[in-house]
């Protein structure tokens, strides 16, 4: 085979153009040559080894003359085949010799040869020593830390299906003692990034949930087409949203503003309605005051107050109906129900009726400033449930932290004296839990059950129940 039908067969088989194929070739054996001028060998697995041989001085014969000559000693370039490739070879001749082969038979000799020499591959490396797999070692831990104390919770499944990947693979290659320097550290880029993702957590998507629900409640022959298509349009990426799980926080945000700006948007078709906003009042109207924290109370007040004087202008135009029905309905969405203070309320009366003397001035002073902090929170009617929670939380831990004075238990007199006052303050204390239990009888019939779930249902279902309406609030808080 002539080069240039080795250029030929290569540049079909790779596909290449037979300059770049032209260019290939000639590097290739220029590297080769190069290498044995070295003195290297170029070994190619599964073809054969391109080495130079050393040949000794000797006595050879002129082939013109017969006469004796002298050969120097001198390096040559040699060629040894590799196993496969002989076989494949000799198989190849013996197809070749005889007349009588099939076709199969030649398709076999000619696969064998081509096999041999497409096995021309490098030799994988060996595995790298002492690999310094430390940092790997230490992320790995945290990462587990982090799954273990809950960090996972609330993460978008995406990035928990990658963090659990990543820390399993990370794991693996700690353990193999074949890993190689690119393996751990690739492995240490991706597991640091599953870790770092983590901060991506699932949105709350119920504000979107009522606001998709409230917004296809609507009549649409009561807005122009336009108008409409335009509500048609962003619903239909509200509800992709609502439906992937991946969704976070930004995402939902973004896909309720756009829907209910243009819900707000809306052109009535016609005369002015009143009718939806009626129907908000009238469902609204009885809501109890008692149950509700006094400054979101206040603000649903004045906006029903508002939509009142709206109703009854006869002028009023329908830009005023919808502006009014909206911050009613925000206002409506926006009320917080009064959290339940009956638990702090008792232990702060339990806590007021021990007598601090009795213990050490630092644990005493540790109660005295969670009892103010508690009776603050106590006192504020916008006090949050969180709020309560962590009060009575500090207070109780103060209560149980206290440390009995030393002195209590050195002199008989003083026990003596000690214990007639324990028996006294326990009367006491039995005299102030039958108060509390008075107190939380009493206080049941005043303080609502906490929570938001109460309250989420009923605003729904109002929503719903209301066909909707133009000004849609979103819930900014997460439950």
């Amino acid at each position: 085979m002539k080069k240039v039908e080795l250029v030929e067969a290569v540049a079909e088989k790779t596909g290449l153009t037979k300059a770049d194929t032209t260019r290939a070739i000639d590097a290739t054996f220029a590297t080769i040559v190069e290498a044995l001028s070295k003195g290297d060998k170029v070994p190619v697995v599964g073809f054969g080894t391109f080495a130079v041989s050393e040949r000794a001085a000797r006595e050879g014969h002129n082939p013109r003359t017969g006469a004796k000559v002298s050969i120097p000693a001198r390096k040559a370039p040699t060629f040894k085949a590799g196993s496969a490739l002989k076989e494949a070879v000799k198989l190849a001749e013996e197809v070749v010799a005889n007349e009588g082969a099939t076709q199969d038979q030649v398709d076999v000799a000619k696969t064998a040869v081509q096999n041999a020499i497409g096995a021309l591959e490098e030799k994988e490396e060996k595995p790298e020593v002492n690999v310094d797999k430390t940092a790997l070692k230490i992320t790995i831990d945290y990462a587990n830390e982090l799954k273990d104390g809950g960090a996972l919770e609330g993460v978008v499944p995406a990035v928990v299906k990658e963090f659990n990947d990543a820390l399993a693979e990370a794991e693996a290659l700690y353990a193999n003692v074949n890993a190689t320097e690119v393996q751990v550290k690739d492995s240490f880029d991706r597991l640091s990034k599953a870790i770092q993702m983590l901060e991506f957590k699932e949105g709350d998507k119920s504000a979107l949930q009522n606001l998709v629900d409230a917004t296809n409640a609507l009549n649409k022959d009561n807005y122009t087409e336009e108008s409409w298509a335009k509500v048609e349009a962003i619903l239909g990426e509200a509800n992709g949203v609502l439906a992937d799980e991946n969704a976070m926080q930004d995402e939902i945000d973004e896909v309720a503003s756009k829907l209910q700006q243009a819900v707000e948007e809306l052109e009535e078709a016609s005369k002015v309605d009143k009718s939806i906003l009626q129907g908000l009042v009238d469902r609204v109207e009885g809501t109890d005051s008692t149950k509700y924290i006094p400054s979101t109370w206040t603000a649903f007040a004045n906006a029903l107050e508002a939509a009142n004087t709206v109703l009854s202008n006869e002028n009023a135009t329908q830009e005023e109906v919808d502006s009014a029905y909206s911050t009613l309905l925000r206002a409506y969405l926006s009320l917080r129900l009064t959290p339940d203070k009956s638990l702090l309320e008792g232990l702060i009366k339990e806590v007021e009726s021990i007598d601090l003397a009795m213990y050490t001035a630092k644990s005493a002073k540790a109660v005295e400033k969670a009892l103010k902090e508690a009776n603050k929170v106590l006192a504020d009617d916008e006090a949050t449930e969180k709020e309560i929670n962590t009060a009575l939380a500090n207070l109780e831990n103060a209560k149980n932290s206290l440390v009995a004075n030393s002195s209590n238990s050195t002199s008989s007199n003083n026990n003596s004296s000690n214990n007639n006052n324990q028996s006294s303050s326990s009367n006491n204390n039995s005299g102030t839990a039958n108060s509390g239990s008075t107190t939380g009888n009493s206080n049941s019939g005043k303080l609502p059950q906490t929570g938001t779930a109460g309250v989420a249902g009923t605003l729904i279902s109002g929503v719903i129940a209301l066909l909707g309406g133009l000004g849609l609030s979103r819930k900014k808080n997460k439950k």
